[in-house]
């Protein structure tokens, strides 16, 4: 296996009652493994369609922009 890098966050204060999660990358040759996790509590229920639609768009820009930003260097 290749180098392995972590970045973890956790929110200090905001309006979420808990917004944390990390970044996980290890080298594979010329590609990189990315592995994202991400957990958020609102503090309040919402529906699941809701929490689906909001999920699946901000992950795909998330990683949209990280692949663009990575082939750029």
């Amino acid at each position: 296996a290749g180098e392995e890098v972590t970045i973890t966050y956790k929110q200090i204060r905001g309006d979420y009652k808990i917004h944390a999660g990390g970044w996980y990358l290890r080298a594979l040759g010329d590609k990189t493994w990315i592995h994202y996790r991400l957990h958020v509590d609102l503090g309040k229920p919402l529906p699941k369609w809701v929490i689906n639609i909001f999920t699946k768009g901000a992950l795909k820009t998330t990683l949209d922009n990280v692949t663009k930003r990575a082939r750029a260097r």
